[in-house]
């Protein structure tokens, strides 16, 4: 997952989120269609997962290969 802390974001998308892989699928894909690539440096999205399986990872993971944004993910269960 894309990590750059020197950036100042002009928007911060967070979530919390417990066992909703669903969710977070469904918030990426609402996403994808209003990026584009003048802003998408500014953009970041903070997931915070408090699950102790890792589907919600995994979706992350393959999202932050698919999109050009800063995906910060964080589970308090596996730190």
């Amino acid at each position: 997952m894309k990590n750059n802390n020197t950036t100042n974001f002009i928007l911060s998308i967070c979530l919390a989120t417990y066992n909703q892989p669903k969710t977070v699928k469904r918030l990426f894909e609402s996403i994808i269609p209003q990026l584009n690539s003048g802003i998408n440096s500014q953009v970041e999205i903070v997931i915070r997962d408090d699950s102790t399986n890792s589907e919600t990872e995994k979706l992350v993971k393959d999202y932050s290969k698919k999109i050009p944004i800063s995906i910060r993910y964080f589970n308090s269960k596996k730190e």
